[in-house]
C-alpha cells in the first residue's frame, strides 16, 4: 500500500457545504471525455467514467489539464482534493477506483504539525478499466441537493437552444443559472432559467460568482439568438431583470419584424397618438 500524504487541515476550507462538494466531482465527471454513467442509492452516489485512468496529480492542488480548454466547467486544478478534504472532514465516505488502483482518503495526526491532516491510501485493484468516484454515508436531503445542482440529474426541458446555451424548463421556482449543466446561482427577478456553454460564463474558482450587469447582458443576447419573435416579444413585454436589456444598442438588436409587432399593437392600443 502506498500513501499520499498532503497538508490539508481539518476545517481548511469549511466554507462549502457537502451538496458543493460533490458538485466538484460530478463537474470532473462531465468533464471527461468518453461514456459516463452514475448510480443513486438511498445513501450514496457513483460517478463512472469507463475505461480512462487518471493521474496522480490530480491529488495535488492546483494542477489541471484542463486550463487552456474554456468548454470545461473545471481549470483550476482544485476542486476534487477540496472536495476530499470537506467530505473527509464531514465524516462522509470518499473511494476512488482508478482503473488498477483505489484511493480512500482519511485523516491522520502529523507530529510535524500537531494537527491531522488529509492522507489518501493507494491499494492495487483489479478487474476494472474505469475511473469511479463514491461518496456514501449522504442522507436523503443532500442526496435531493446533488440533484439539483446539476441538470444531468433532472428531468429538464430545454425551450430554446442557441449557441451561448440553452434556456431551459422551470424546475418549481424560475432564474435559475446554470453554466455547462452545473448551478450557479438563482435570480428571483429572472423570467427564464438558463444554462451557458462554460465558455460563456466564464466563473471563479468557487464557481459561484457572476457579476449581475454582465450576466443581463447574456441573458438578452442569448434571448435573441433563439430568433423566435414570438418568444423574444413575450421576454420584452414582460420586463424582468434578465430580459429589460433585449433592445438595448450594445445587444445584438431586434428584427424589423419584430419591431413592426410593436408599432402596431401601439397604434391599436392609442389610435390618437402622433
Amino acid at each position: 500500500m502506498s500513501k499520499y500524504i498532503t497538508n490539508f487541515s481539518r476545517g481548511c476550507f469549511h466554507h462549502w457545504s457537502t451538496s458543493k462538494a460533490i458538485a466538484e466531482f460530478v463537474s470532473n465527471w462531465l468533464d471527461s471525455e468518453g461514456e459516463r454513467d452514475y448510480e443513486f442509492t438511498e445513501d450514496s452516489l457513483t460517478l463512472t467514467n469507463k475505461n480512462i485512468k487518471v493521474s496522480n496529480k490530480m491529488l495535488m492542488m492546483g494542477l489541471s489539464d484542463k486550463r487552456q480548454d474554456d468548454t470545461k466547467r473545471g481549470q483550476f486544478g482544485v476542486g476534487s482534493v477540496q472536495a476530499l478534504v470537506v467530505l473527509t472532514d464531514l465524516g462522509y465516505n470518499v473511494s476512488i477506483t482508478n482503473n488498477d488502483v483505489v484511493w480512500d482518503a482519511r485523516f491522520e495526526h502529523s507530529n510535524d504539525f500537531d494537527e491531522d491532516i488529509l492522507v489518501i491510501d493507494e491499494t492495487p485493484h483489479y478487474n476494472s478499466q474505469d475511473f469511479t468516484v463514491t461518496v456514501s454515508g449522504l442522507t436523503e436531503d443532500i442526496l435531493n441537493e446533488v440533484k439539483e445542482r446539476c441538470l444531468q440529474f433532472q428531468d429538464r426541458e430545454v425551450l430554446h437552444s442557441t449557441p451561448m446555451g440553452d434556456i431551459i424548463s422551470s424546475n418549481g421556482e424560475d432564474g435559475e443559472v446554470f453554466c455547462g449543466g452545473m448551478y450557479v446561482c438563482q435570480s428571483a427577478n429572472f423570467k427564464y432559467n438558463y444554462d451557458f456553454k462554460p465558455k460563456v460564463l466564464p466563473l471563479n474558482q468557487d464557481r459561484n460568482s457572476v457579476d449581475n450587469w454582465k450576466l443581463q447582458q447574456l441573458t438578452a443576447k442569448m434571448i435573441l439568438q433563439t430568433e423566435d419573435e414570438s418568444f423574444i416579444k413575450g421576454a420584452i413585454e414582460a420586463n424582468n431583470l434578465d430580459t429589460d436589456h433585449i433592445q438595448y444598442s450594445w445587444v445584438d438588436g431586434t428584427t424589423d419584424s419584430l419591431e413592426d409587432s410593436f408599432a402596431e399593437e401601439f397604434i391599436k392600443d392609442n389610435p390618437d397618438a402622433t
